[in-house]
């Protein structure tokens, strides 16, 4: 539910993907961006995904997806709570929709989580 959190460390996280042909933009003491192509997650999407990566927290705080032709799909941030619960708290999305009547529209989205529960059964 918080996207891709860094197992093991960021560090290993950036260099595996740098060895699989991902790019680093963009980086500072806090934030970091990185375009990857989604094919290391399935050799059939084309599609390419761009990074902001909160160093600070070891969370992923937004992404954006781009079509072959570099044209933006869709943009997603995150929000997450207090460093004393810093867990998924929002989500903001954008993307384009065709309409039956070809039209093309932009759609955003937000979604706010509150008390939510999980159970686990194993």
């Amino acid at each position: 539910m918080q996207g891709q959190r860094f197992i093991g460390s960021l560090e290993e996280f950036i260099s595996n993907a740098e060895k699989d042909g991902a790019q680093i933009i963009n980086q500072d003491e806090r934030f970091m961006t990185m375009r990857m192509t989604l094919n290391q997650i399935d050799a059939r999407i084309t599609e390419e995904v761009v990074l902001l990566i909160d160093k600070k927290m070891n969370r992923l705080a937004g992404t954006r997806i781009y079509n072959s032709k570099d044209e933006l799909l869709l943009s997603t941030l995150f929000g997450y709570g207090p460093p004393e619960n810093p867990f998924l708290t929002a989500i903001k999305q954008e993307s384009k929709e065709l309409l039956p009547s070809g039209k093309e529209v932009a759609v955003e989205s937000y979604t706010r989580i509150e008390n939510i529960n999980f159970k686990i059964n194993i």
